[in-house]
């Protein structure tokens, strides 16, 4: 085919062993572009390190440019596998701004789905993996008090995987269970949101920018998530959300009880709207590949 540019796309790196293949193929037939996509965390070399760092020397220097969607990533792929610092480029993805539904619609929508006006709907959208954090997330709500005068939060735990059964038994054993719903697979994500007041993004590593949170800030809710990876690059502690060391309940907890107020939801939500409009406009992306398709000696 001889193609002009041969774009890779993968998770975290080193990549899959297609397309590690690929990059070395298409040099090797003079495909004058070469892109290659790290979406995830890049690993620290592993045995045997010499012949890893051979591989990644290769492919660093026969590689026109390498996109990550965040600095983090981008700092990691510089440090932990020799890519040129000139040849790695952060293009962060994003969602469009769209219009937010009124307060009053989406009231409606919440009565409607069983909730009441004095619940605070917290949703966690990851899929079930140790990763994601989500026994952080259970023993945050095991802390919360307690009582009439204590905030009514309700909790969707929306999604699926591996740990999905041992975390709902760490919710009954929490005595937890009236309080949280897991809903399985949703594929219309809009309406989870359009009935939630706080997204929670409890992760503990292997992240890069994860899109629930760019999906929150176009819904305009505030952001409970971790301070890891790329997540500080999109959510600005206590100006559109919080964030909270990996694994610390406490701090996680503490969180939540911050954003128990609608008036402080409702300010940060917006703050978190605004910044996806100004630094996430997926028009930007577009721009920004399209540039290194074109250029020759990136």
């Amino acid at each position: 085919m001889r193609p002009d540019v041969v774009f890779i796309n993968n998770g975290g790196y080193p990549a899959a062993e297609s397309c590690l293949t690929m990059a070395a193929a298409a040099h090797h037939v003079g495909i004058k572009r070469i892109i290659h996509v790290v979406h995830n965390i890049p690993k620290e070399r592993e045995w045997p390190i010499s012949i890893e760092r051979r591989i990644d020397n290769h492919l660093a220097h026969t590689t026109h440019a390498w996109i990550t969607a965040s600095d983090f990533t981008s700092d990691l792929l510089v440090e932990r596998r020799g890519v040129p610092r000139e040849r790695v480029h952060t293009v962060r993805h994003g969602l469009p701004a769209i219009e937010v539904p009124d307060r009053t619609a989406r009231q409606a929508r919440r009565e409607h789905s069983a909730f009441s006006p004095n619940d605070i709907v917290v949703s966690v959208v990851a899929l079930f993996e140790e990763r994601k954090g989500h026994d952080v997330f259970i023993r945050a709500l095991s802390q919360l008090p307690q009582g009439a005068s204590a905030p009514r939060f309700k909790i969707l735990l929306v999604g699926d995987g591996p740990t999905r059964t041992v975390i709902q038994q760490q919710v009954r054993e929490a005595g937890l269970a009236a309080l949280v719903t897991f809903t399985g697979w949703v594929d219309d994500i809009d309406a989870v949101l359009d009935a939630t007041d706080i997204l929670a993004l409890p992760s503990v590593g292997d992240e890069c920018l994860p899109y629930a949170i760019l999906h929150a800030m176009q819904h305009a809710l505030p952001v409970v998530a971790s301070r890891v990876a790329g997540i500080p690059e999109q959510v600005i502690d206590g100006s559109t959300g919080y964030l909270t060391e990996p694994g610390d309940a406490e701090a996680l907890r503490d969180a939540l009880l911050k954003l128990s107020s609608p008036t402080t939801r409702a300010a940060m939500g917006q703050r978190g709207w605004d910044r996806l409009r100004d630094e996430f406009d997926p028009t930007q992306t577009v721009s920004k590949v399209a540039a290194l398709w074109s250029q020759t000696g990136v």
